[in-house]
């Protein structure tokens, strides 16, 4: 599944006590379409992306509809 950066409704990032000791999380990436899950990314990472995915929902003028 590709999804544009625009139609993104929300993001979570989820961890379970392994992830928390081994630094992973789950990202998930709500659309109207559905979701998209990244499970075992790493934290750092999964909270660059998060940030980006924002930074690019909040700046565009698209309409996602």
């Amino acid at each position: 599944m590709i999804a544009q950066w625009y139609k993104i409704q929300y993001l979570e990032l989820n961890q379970s006590i392994y992830q928390r000791q081994k630094q992973l999380a789950t990202m998930i990436i709500h659309t109207a379409g559905g979701k998209i899950t990244i499970p075992y990314i790493d934290l750092k990472l999964a909270q660059v992306v998060n940030n980006y995915a924002l930074y690019k929902i909040e700046s565009t003028g698209k309409s996602w509809m």
